[in-house]
């Protein structure tokens, strides 16, 4: 399952506003656990969680962000460009090979926020 949109139009977003965006460069087990785990304690039976608004996640396993997208469908969104992750995340986890980062790093912005 691939959802990657061009632009992302916050309005059209189902969940509750005003929630953390958060995203993975990288979507392996650790990525995955740890999206899969702020979705949880994001639930509305419970109160003192941290509100979780969206999770971007970049493709490196298929197989588990697929899984997460389907486990949670309002929330995650599959996306093929890093760009697209970072300019949709108030919170960013890099969770590729080292080998990876440097170049990943190189074709991707950020702004000052």
């Amino acid at each position: 399952i691939s959802d990657s949109p061009k632009s992302i139009d916050p309005s059209s977003n189902d969940v509750s506003k005003g929630g953390l965006k958060v995203g993975f460069l990288g979507c392996g087990v650790i990525a995955a656990s740890i999206a899969r785990g702020l979705l949880t304690q994001s639930s509305p039976d419970n109160k003192k969680g941290v509100p979780i608004q969206s999770v971007f996640v970049t493709k490196r396993s298929e197989n588990r962000s697929t899984a997460l997208k389907l486990s949670f469908p309002h929330q995650v969104t599959i996306s093929d460009d890093p760009q697209l992750v970072i300019d949709n995340s108030d919170l960013l986890f890099l969770y590729v090979l080292p080998q990876q980062a440097e170049n990943l790093l190189s074709e991707v912005s950020f702004d000052e926020r």
